[in-house]
C-alpha cells in the first residue's frame, strides 16, 4: 500500500494525490490518502494559512487511510501539533519517503510497494503519461448551482474567453512567492493576442475583442489596478467561489485561454480545461524567488508559454 500525506491548499493536494496515484499504478499496489493534517488547528508560524481538505469536491476513486494503516509507517497526525510531535519522538518511521527521494517518473516506478509519501511533487512529468486518468479522477461531484447561471452563460457565449487569475492574499510581500506583477499580465495578454491573430489569419475569420474574466482572492484590488487595453473585462465576484473554491474552479475551466500566476489552484483549472483544443496558457517561468535564473520551472507542461 502507498499512502500519500496531503498538506496545503486544494492545488497542492491535487499534486500530492497524483504522485501517489501514479506511483501505485506503476508498482502495482493499493493507494490511499492521509488527510489527518487538516484536523490540526494548533497555532502556527507567521504567514501560515489554514486550509481545508478539498479533494471531497471530486469523484476520486481512492479511500482515506485509517489510523492503523498510517501507523504502519509513521505517527498519525493529531489535532494538536505539540502532542503529535511528542508522540513522534517515540516511534521510528518505516518507509517514509520525501519527494527528494523521488526525482522523476522513474523514481515513482521504483518505490517499494509499501511506503508513505511526503512532499509537494510539483512536476508535470510525474503524471503526464496518466493525464487522461487524472482528469477523470478530478471530475466534480456537483455541478454549478443556478445562482451561477448568469456568469456561466457570459463565459459560454464569449468567442474565446480568457481566464486571468490574480493570487494576492498571503502572496503579497511573501519572501519566496511574490514573483509576478501587472507587467506579467499585460505581457501575457499580448502573447495571447498574437497567438490568436496568427490563428485567425489561418482561419480567415474576423478577430473579435478579447473578453477577459478575472478571478482573484482580492477582486477589489483588481478592479482598481488591472486596466488592460482593447479588452472587455468581467470581474468574477468572490461570492461565487463556492464551497472549498469548487465553483470558482469550474467557472475558470470553462474559459478557452488562461493567464495564471505561480499558484497551483489556477494551474489545475488551466490543465483540466478541455473547452478549446487550441488552448493557450501563459504562466510565469519563475515559480518562486531563488529559482535558478533563465530556467523554466518543472511544474509547467511543455505546451504552456512561460514568460
Amino acid at each position: 500500500m502507498i499512502i500519500t500525506q496531503l498538506i496545503g491548499g486544494l492545488g497542492n493536494q491535487m499534486f500530492q494525490y497524483c504522485a501517489g496515484y501514479v506511483a501505485a499504478k506503476l508498482v502495482g499496489t493499493e493507494f490511499k490518502i492521509d488527510n489527518r493534517y487538516y484536523l490540526d488547528h494548533s497555532k502556527r508560524f507567521h504567514r501560515f494559512t489554514y486550509r481545508p481538505y478539498g479533494l471531497s469536491l471530486f469523484n476520486i476513486t481512492t479511500e482515506t487511510a485509517t489510523t492503523k494503516e498510517i501507523s504502519l509507517f509513521t505517527t498519525p497526525r493529531t489535532s494538536n501539533k505539540y502532542i503529535y510531535h511528542f508522540k513522534h519522538l517515540f516511534k521510528k518511521d518505516y518507509n517514509v519517503l520525501s519527494e527528494n527521494a523521488v526525482k522523476d517518473l522513474g523514481g515513482l516506478s521504483c518505490l517499494p510497494k509499501d511506503c508513505y509519501l511526503t512532499g509537494f511533487f510539483q512536476k508535470f512529468s510525474y503524471f503526464a503519461d496518466f493525464l487522461s486518468e487524472i482528469k477523470y479522477e478530478f471530475t466534480f461531484k456537483d455541478p454549478l448551482p443556478s445562482t451561477h447561471n448568469e456568469i456561466k452563460a457570459e463565459i459560454q457565449k464569449s468567442e474565446e474567453p480568457i481566464c486571468v487569475v490574480f493570487r494576492r492574499g498571503d502572496y503579497v510581500g511573501h519572501p519566496s512567492l511574490d514573483v509576478v506583477d501587472l507587467n506579467f499580465y499585460y505581457g501575457a495578454l499580448e502573447v495571447i493576442e498574437e497567438k490568436r491573430r496568427e490563428e485567425k489569419r489561418r482561419e480567415e475569420k474576423r478577430r473579435e475583442e478579447k473578453k477577459v474574466f478575472v478571478f482573484s482572492d482580492d477582486i477589489e484590488w483588481c478592479v482598481t489596478n488591472f486596466k488592460p487595453r482593447h479588452c472587455s473585462v468581467i470581474f468574477v465576484n468572490q461570492d461565487l467561489t463556492g464551497p472549498l473554491g469548487g465553483y470558482y474552479l469550474q467557472l475558470m475551466m470553462m474559459c478557452h485561454h488562461f493567464i495564471i500566476p505561480n499558484s497551483t489552484y489556477p494551474y489545475w483549472a488551466a490543465l483540466l480545461s478541455h473547452t478549446n483544443k487550441n488552448k493557450i496558457v501563459v504562466a510565469p517561468k519563475q515559480w518562486y524567488k531563488g529559482q535558478p535564473e533563465n530556467t523554466r520551472n518543472d511544474i509547467l507542461p511543455p505546451s504552456w508559454i512561460a514568460i
